[in-house]
C-alpha cells in the first residue's frame, strides 16, 4: 500500500515537472514569436524609410542581443535617421553587433573608427580603425573585404595613420583587386605602370587597367575615363606580342 502511494506521488511529481517544462517552453515560444513579429515590423519600417518607428522597435531587439537589429540601429544613429545623430553610440552599436557575430557590421564600424581617428589624430584610434579593417578583410566577402582592403591600401598610399608605403599600398590594392574591387584594380594598374611599390610591368599594368575599365560602374565615370586613358598610354609602350599577352592576362583576371 505504501509502495503504491509512493508510486502515485512520484508519478504526480513527474507530471508536474513535465507540465512546468511545457509551460516554460510555450512561454519561450510566445516570446520568440513576439521577437520575430517585432523584427519583421522593424525591418519593414527600416526598408520603407519609416526610421523613427524602426528605431523604436529595433532598440529593444538590440537590447536582447539581436545582432542584425543592432547593426540597423547603428546605421540610424550614424546617419541621424529617425534619431539624433550620435557617432559614438553608432560605433558602440556596430561594435556590439560585430562582437555578436554580424560580420556585416565590421566595415561600417571601421569607417566610423577611421573618422574618429581623423578627428583626434590619436595613435590608438588609428590602430582601432586599422584593426577593424583587417577584421573585415579576414571575415571575407560578407564583411566587405574588398572595400576594406582598398581602404587599407589608401591609408598606406597617403600615410594616414601609418607611415606612407607604396609597397604596403600595392599589397592591399592587390588583395582588393583580386577580390574584384574596380577602384583597387585601377590603382594597382597605375602602380605597375609607374613601378611604385612593385616592379614596373607595363603588360600587367595594361591588364589591370583593362579590367578596371570594364568593371567600373557608370556612376564612376571619371575613374573609368582614367582607366581607359591610362590603359591607352601604357599600350603605346607595348609591342604586338606584349599587347597580346596583356589581353590574355586581362581575360584571365576578369574570369
Amino acid at each position: 500500500m505504501k509502495a503504491s502511494r509512493r508510486r502515485i506521488i512520484v508519478i504526480a511529481a513527474l507530471v508536474a515537472v513535465v507540465a512546468a517544462v511545457l509551460v516554460l517552453q510555450r512561454a519561450e515560444e510566445r516570446r520568440a514569436a513576439a521577437r520575430l513579429d517585432a523584427r519583421v515590423a522593424a525591418f519593414a519600417a527600416y526598408d520603407a524609410g519609416d526610421y523613427a518607428r524602426a528605431a523604436a522597435v529595433l532598440a529593444p531587439l538590440s537590447d536582447e542581443g539581436d545582432a542584425p537589429a543592432t547593426r540597423r540601429l547603428a546605421r540610424l544613429y550614424a546617419d541621424g535617421l529617425g534619431v539624433v545623430r550620435d557617432a559614438a553610440r553608432a560605433r558602440a552599436l556596430y561594435a556590439r553587433a560585430a562582437e555578436a557575430g554580424d560580420v556585416a557590421a565590421l566595415l561600417p564600424l571601421a569607417r566610423l573608427l577611421e573618422a574618429e581617428a581623423l578627428h583626434t589624430g590619436a595613435a590608438e584610434d588609428w590602430r582601432a580603425a586599422r584593426d577593424a579593417y583587417h577584421h573585415a578583410v579576414d571575415a571575407g566577402e560578407a564583411a566587405g573585404a574588398a572595400e576594406a582592403a582598398t581602404r587599407l591600401a589608401e591609408l598606406h598610399a597617403t600615410g594616414e595613420g601609418v607611415p606612407a608605403s607604396d609597397v604596403d599600398a600595392a599589397h592591399w590594392y592587390r588583395r582588393a583587386a583580386q577580390a574584384r574591387d574596380p577602384t583597387a584594380q585601377l590603382r594597382l594598374g597605375l602602380l605597375y605602370a609607374e613601378g611604385r611599390g612593385v616592379p614596373e610591368d607595363p603588360v600587367r599594368a595594361h591588364a589591370w587597367l583593362n579590367v578596371a575599365a570594364a568593371s567600373l560602374p557608370a556612376a564612376e565615370a571619371a575613374l573609368r575615363e582614367t582607366a581607359v586613358a591610362s590603359r591607352e598610354a601604357v599600350e603605346r609602350r607595348l609591342d604586338a606580342a606584349e599587347r597580346a599577352e596583356a589581353r590574355r592576362l586581362a581575360h584571365a583576371l576578369f574570369e
